[in-house]
């Protein structure tokens, strides 16, 4: 198994590549492998720049997510009982796609300069039981 620092570099990577715009959010998925926890399901980490109406902000967060697709349903895992977090958070009038792209690459780019927080992330997925 890869070590955390090193998954964060490919995710990293993956999220520099694969960034796009869908449903009010940027965001892009790199999948770690799979779940060393339950039989089946797929671990995948996500960086989001997504914008709420309710908030009338954006929320910028790393977080882990395990999916199984198993006889056609497909079952998801994420929020409360993994592990994510938040970036920041910056109030909008309004939904922009050029202002969800440019608080993700800034993500990105803080991230790429000082990976600490996904590092931390995945070392807790990886300690999780």
């Amino acid at each position: 198994m890869t070590t955390p620092a090193a998954q964060a570099q490919a995710a990293l990577l993956h999220f520099a590549r694969n960034g796009r715009l869908e449903d009010r959010a940027y965001s892009a998925t790199h999948e770690l492998g799979e779940s060393p926890h339950d039989s089946n399901y797929r671990v995948f980490v996500t960086l989001s720049a997504s914008y709420s109406r309710d908030t009338k902000a954006y929320a910028v967060r790393l977080a882990v997510s395990e999916t199984r697709y198993e006889g056609g349903q497909v079952s998801l895992r994420h929020e409360r009982e993994m592990p994510h977090k938040r970036l920041g958070e910056y109030s909008a009038t309004r939904f922009s796609a050029k202002r969800a792209e440019t608080l993700y690459n800034e993500a990105l780019a803080a991230l790429r300069a000082d990976p600490t927080p996904l590092v931390e992330l995945l070392t807790a997925e990886s300690e999780r039981s």
